[in-house]
């Protein structure tokens, strides 16, 4: 922690424990230091993580001069605490530059640091020199701090611990990290159609999972793994005892605050045993995830504090009364999970840790949890934040963990070998039935969620069934419950937007000109375009207010990929006139997904039948127009009198008999 300059009062107090020589004048101008330009001093190394016996003290120190001018040193104070931290409020106070401590050591320095340059100086004091007493009694953790003497009004000083270990064995207390591992990467709002085509034509991927190395950085003794199940979990873990955090790390506490507890299954499995919460946590959830089969949870000891007088950290394996019913509990360190990850907190303010402090003041809490109570050793469990595996500075901690699981009044352990131990049972500040965190979504929220999916689920019915699209569809839905979008709200939002948004334009209806409709009974042909990339089924029905056609059942089709398809929609006329008739797109449901289009419809529902009847009317007009002539006109011949006609053919035929000539033309005739 860098504690850049301290006033003369500071550099009053260095002098008058100084037993030796005053600083040495400087030839410079007087420097001019600005808040976005100042000279720091910074310890760098403290040798080894903690301090054996009959070793040696060396420190290494950076000194920086960011400024236009140069920067002179006249001597370099190391301080120490009078004591070993006997607490963590004496870690913080040191830390933050309120003690002062006792000289261990003053070196001359004489130095001069140009403009812009910084500088390494190395102060090592013999063990000798040094009256730290190793003994089960006095070893601990010692603040340390370096003072480099600009002049009397301007001192630079920095802040440390170190801790003295025990000249004799120990015995150890079981420690472990728990460090959820989850995807740091905010899932990209996607389309329906994006996600279609994602799943459709899915990128090439290297044999090796990507997600690999984010578990297998983690193998540290002493560490107990939570991670996210979507996370390929590698086969060579050997140091971490893994336990599976919920689907897609499912904001379980949002979920119960939204009164949604019954979709806590859809993301709690058999693997899923012990709870651990993305912040606070309350009544209400820890009943709730229960309830769902997580039989355990990790709670932090800020919410849980004991009540009375506090003079020493409880064991970690305790039980919370749950509607009579103890539920398993796992006290984490609050300060120590703090500081694990790179933080101090005093008060309302949070002092940030670099990487050197962060395993150091990291030792100096683990060494005062134990020496609170050295014969009645308490196990301690850490709680990494979610962030804490995505951060850049991911080595300083994994140094940081490794250091805990050596130190040697530590044990390297995990969750399970915890959760053996006996239980201890204190009193305690019960917790709030509901608290709610920030970031979390509502059950507003969530029904937004409900109905953009529904949505997404309409747009992918229209494309031809597939495994791999469910699957797709399924996953990127999920994301929406992640803890992770805490601290991203507004790109929840968006990411639920898109999800519900369906391109309209990709289908639609063609320009048409008026349709005539001549007949009671017809269909309407419409002509539907598809711009996806695949073909699409659909539903196309009209909807028409005008009582005068009636839209008999809609038409489910397929449109071809890039392409149109005419649509026969039946319908009945009940009537005449011109009508503005909506053509609707939708999906087996109603859902619309396209836009809807108006197609003009002019109306003759009589005109056929008035056809048919004036035709008819016609040829029976003119039939009735001959008959009625050729009555009028009457016969073209007299009638011939039978009696005569008779008479005629009898005078003939004697006429035949009686001449031979006309027996021969007779059988002419015949022939």
């Amino acid at each position: 922690m860098k504690k850049g300059i301290l006033t003369a009062v500071l550099a009053a107090l260095s002098l008058a424990t100084t037993p030796v020589a005053s600083w040495a004048s400087t030839p410079h101008a007087p420097l001019t230091v600005t808040a976005d330009a100042a000279p720091s001093i910074a310890i760098t190394s403290v040798g080894e993580a903690t301090l054996a016996p009959e070793k040696d003290l060396t420190l290494e120190v950076t000194i920086t001069n960011p400024t236009s001018r140069p920067l002179s040193i006249s001597a370099l104070n190391l301080r120490a605490q009078v004591w070993p931290a006997s607490n963590m409020s004496q870690i913080t106070a040191w830390m933050n530059g309120d003690l002062f401590g006792y000289q261990l050591r003053r070196v001359k320095a004489d130095l001069d640091i140009s403009a812009g340059q910084s500088t390494v100086q190395k102060i090592t004091v013999p063990r000798k020199d040094i009256n730290w007493k190793n003994t089960a009694q006095f070893w601990g953790p010692r603040g340390i701090a370096v003072d480099a003497v600009v002049s009397q009004d301007l001192v630079l000083t920095d802040y440390s611990y170190l801790v003295v270990t025990p000249d004799s064995e120990i015995p150890q207390s079981n420690i472990t990290t728990v460090v959820p591992v989850v995807d740091d990467a905010l899932v990209t709002p996607q389309t329906p159609y994006e996600l279609v085509q994602a799943a459709l034509n899915p990128p090439e991927t290297t044999n090796k999972p990507a997600d690999a190395d984010k578990l297998s950085g983690w193998d540290i003794p002493g560490v107990t793994l939570l991670a996210d199940p979507a996370l390929t979990r590698p086969a060579t873990l050997k140091n971490v005892e893994y336990h599976a955090l919920p689907a897609n790390d499912a904001d379980l506490a949002a979920l119960v605050h939204a009164n949604a507890t019954d979709r806590l299954h859809q993301f709690i499995t058999s693997d899923n045993d012990v709870y651990v919460p993305a912040g606070n946590t309350d009544m209400a959830t820890l009943r709730a995830v229960r309830a769902a089969g997580m039989t355990s949870a990790i709670i932090s000891d800020s919410q849980i504090p004991q009540t009375g007088p506090v003079t020493y950290t409880e064991h970690a394996h305790t039980t919370i009364d749950i509607d009579g019913t103890p539920m398993t509990v796992l006290t984490a360190n609050s300060a120590l999970s703090h500081a694990v990850t790179g933080t101090l907190a005093d008060g309302d303010t949070n002092l940030a840790l670099d990487q050197l402090d962060r395993r150091q003041v990291s030792l100096a809490m683990s060494a005062v949890l134990y020496r609170q109570q050295p014969s009645n050793q308490r196990d301690v469990v850490v709680v990494a934040d979610r962030a804490t595996a995505a951060q850049t500075d991911t080595e300083a901690i994994r140094e940081t963990l490794t250091s805990l699981a050596q130190a040697p009044w530590n044990h390297a352990s995990s969750i399970n070998q915890i959760l053996r131990t006996p239980e201890e049972h204190y009193e305690a500040e019960a917790l709030p039935e509901t608290v709610t965190n920030p970031g979390e979504f509502g059950a507003q929220q969530l029904a937004v969620f409900d109905k953009a999916t529904a949505h997404a689920r309409q747009v992918k019915s229209l494309f031809e069934e597939s495994s791999a699209v469910d699957q797709l569809f399924k996953a990127h839905s999920d994301a929406f419950f992640s803890t992770h979008w805490r601290t991203h709200p507004d790109q929840r939002d968006s990411f639920v937007a898109r999800l519900g948004n369906i391109d309209k334009a990709a289908l639609k209806v063609e320009t048409s000109s008026t349709i005539n409709l001549i007949s009671e009974s017809s269909a309407l042909p419409i002509h539907v375009s598809n711009a996806y990339d695949y073909p699409v089924t659909i539903t196309v029905k009209l909807d028409v207010p005008d009582t005068r056609l009636h839209a008999l059942n809609p038409t489910t089709t397929t449109i071809p990929a890039k392409g149109t398809e005419s649509v026969l929609l039946p319908v009945e006329a009940w009537g005449s006139g011109d009508l503005d008739v909506k053509v609707l797109l939708t999906s087996d449901d109603g859902t619309p997904v396209g836009n809807p289009a108006t197609v003009p419809v002019r109306v003759r529902a009589n005109w056929e039948n008035m056809g048919t009847i004036v035709i008819a009317g016609s040829i029976g007009v003119l039939f009735l127009i001959g008959v009625f002539k050729s009555i009028r006109n009457g016969r073209r011949s007299k009638p011939v009198d039978a009696q005569v006609a008779i008479r005629a053919l009898h005078q003939r035929a004697r006429t035949a008999t009686s001449s031979p000539d006309s027996d021969q033309k007779l059988s002419e005739d015949s022939e």
